[in-house]
This record gives structure tokens, C-alpha cells and sequence, in this order.
């Protein structure tokens, strides 16, 4: 059975579906770059400005999300999956392409 932390194994704690849903974005950037437990801040998507303020950090082995400018954006990265393919549950997330 696929759960939560059998999918963080497998992406690298989450960061290649930020990677994923971030390249449709932004296809001729570099996406992420990692420096130990964090990445540089990069452009969200999903916010109203064009400004690198996405911030990814690895915590107790998952990526989490929050914007330095938008503190209620935040979260780990079936959150972030929810946003770009619009579902409303992590079930659903999960499930969608089995």
C-alpha cells in the first residue's frame, strides 16, 4: 500500500514534486537549489508577485513549504500537489496516479 512516507522515500523527501510542479512553472530555470537541509528561495507560483519567496526546508526527512512574504502559504509537499492539480484531499493526491 502507497502512504505518505513510502512517497517521501521515493521523491527525496518530497523535493521532486516540488521540482516537478515548479518546472511547469518555470521550465527554463533552475527550480531548486540545495544547500544542506534548505533550498534558496525560488519563485512560488501560486502567489500574486513574480518574486523568489518560495522557501523549502527539509524537516524530520519532509520537505516544507512557506512563502517569506505569506506566512498562511505554507506546508509540505502534498500540500503544495494540492494546490497545482486543484484537489481538495491528499487522498486524492495520492490516488491519482495509481
Amino acid at each position: 500500500m502507497i502512504n505518505k512516507q513510502h512517497i517521501l522515500k521515493k521523491t527525496h523527501y518530497g523535493l521532486k514534486i516540488f521540482s516537478y510542479i515548479l518546472r511547469q512553472y518555470y521550465p527554463k530555470e533552475t527550480v531548486l537549489r540545495i544547500g544542506g537541509n534548505q533550498c534558496k528561495p525560488t519563485y512560488n507560483p501560486f502567489a500574486k508577485h513574480h518574486r523568489k519567496t518560495l522557501q523549502i526546508t527539509i524537516v524530520h526527512h519532509c520537505a516544507t513549504y512557506i512563502d517569506l512574504e505569506d506566512t498562511t502559504c505554507k506546508g509540505d509537499p502534498f500540500d503544495f500537489a494540492q494546490l497545482y492539480f486543484n484537489t481538495d484531499t491528499e487522498n486524492r493526491i495520492i490516488i491519482k496516479d495509481q
